[in-house]
């Protein structure tokens, strides 16, 4: 009986992950085996010059399509992009040679190619949906275990928040909640904190 008479709320979070590569798509690997490619532009090309975005961006809208065609009156109202980007934009793509010390030009470069699928996302969905509700998908507990991922986010907001006064996302997600041997600095406010002043920056 529970829920009869309301509707679910559902957050989708997309990589957007691909077995084709196109000529610009760049890969991504889980445990040292590639499982796809994601949409990449360089900084002087423009997303529909990008043959990657192209094509994520017809898949976005056909997905969108699809999955609010599901069930009559219902869709989807929530919408984030790559939970916890700072893993595999750090420590699973090619934007970092030595993942135990990455580069600031490196970081830098990974934040500003994360920040673009944000962008085009958000682009496409409110286009589709203006209520639609954009999550920047921010940092998990574990992100202070991965060198270079406060830099990472600090580059993404920083990014954002020059091309547009939203920053392209309605809300700053943050998941402190992961790792047991963590609970003590997270229930103590400690992670919250140094996620809050990663977003003042």
């Amino acid at each position: 009986e529970y829920g009869r008479d309301t509707k679910s709320v559902m957050w989708v979070s997309g990589p957007p992950l691909s077995k084709c590569k196109f000529t610009d798509g760049q890969p991504l690997y889980k445990k040292g085996v590639l499982v796809g490619y994601f949409p990449y532009r360089a900084p002087t090309t423009s997303f529909e010059n990008s043959p990657s975005f192209v094509a994520w961006g017809n898949y976005l809208k056909a997905f969108m399509d699809y999955i609010n065609s599901q069930v009559p009156g219902w869709k989807v109202k929530i919408w984030g992009t790559w939970t916890e980007p700072h893993d595999p934009f750090l420590t699973q793509s090619e934007f970092v040679k030595n993942k135990k010390a990455p580069l600031p030009e490196e970081i830098a470069e990974a934040a500003r190619a994360y920040a673009d699928i944000v962008e085009f996302n958000y682009k496409i969905i409110k286009a589709k949906d203006p209520e639609a509700i954009i999550i920047l998908d921010g940092p998990g507990s574990n992100y202070r275990d991965h060198p270079g991922s406060s830099e990472f986010f600090t580059k993404t907001l920083e990014s954002l928040s020059t091309r547009h006064h939203s920053g392209y996302f309605d809300v700053f997600n943050a998941h402190f909640y992961q790792k047991f041997n963590q609970n003590k600095a997270n229930w103590a406010g400690e992670t919250p904190q140094d996620i809050r002043q990663l977003y003042l920056q």
